[in-house]
C-alpha cells in the first residue's frame, strides 16, 4: 500500500468527508510537486557546476600537457562515465601532471641554485632564467 492510499484510509477512518480527503490529497500532491520541482532545479544547477568543473579540468590538463611538452594528446575519457566519475578521473589526471611539473621544477631549481652559486664563486653574473617556465630535458643536462 502506498503512502497516499494509506493517508486516504486513515482520514476516512478518522471520519473525514470525501471532500475533505480530496482537499488534503490535493494539498499533498501540490507539496510533493513543489518539492520535486525545487529538487530538479537544484540538481540541474549541480549538474551544470560539475560539467563546468570538468571543462575547467580539461582546459587545465591541456595547458599543462603543452607546458610539459608531452607527446600526443591527454588521455581521453571513457564514454560511459558518469559526470562524477569523469570529474574524479580528470582531477586525478591533473594532479598527476602537477606532480610531474613539481618534480621537473624541483630538479630545475636545484640546477639554477648550483649555477648561481658557481657564478658567484667565479665572480660572474648568473644567467637570467625564467624559473616559472618548464625547461626542456636537454636544457637540464
Amino acid at each position: 500500500m502506498g503512502n497516499l492510499q494509506e493517508l486516504a484510509e486513515l482520514w476516512g477512518t478518522m471520519g473525514l468527508s470525501r471532500d475533505e480527503i480530496d482537499t488534503r490529497m490535493n494539498t499533498v500532491r501540490t507539496k510533493i510537486s513543489d518539492i520535486t520541482t525545487e529538487m530538479v532545479e537544484c540538481d540541474r544547477e549541480n549538474k551544470m557546476k560539475i560539467e563546468e568543473a570538468c571543462n575547467n579540468y580539461k582546459k587545465d590538463i591541456r595547458v599543462l600537457w603543452r607546458k610539459l611538452k608531452q607527446a600526443g594528446e591527454p588521455e581521453q575519457l571513457s564514454s560511459g562515465l558518469t559526470l562524477l566519475e569523469m570529474l574524479k578521473t580528470l582531477k586525478f589526471q591533473l594532479t598527476s601532471l602537477e606532480e610531474k611539473r613539481t618534480q621537473i621544477m624541483g630538479e630545475f631549481r636545484s640546477l639554477i641554485d648550483e649555477e648561481r652559486a658557481l657564478a658567484s664563486k667565479l665572480g660572474f653574473d648568473a644567467v637570467f632564467i625564467d624559473e616559472d617556465t618548464i625547461p626542456e630535458r636537454e636544457d637540464m643536462q
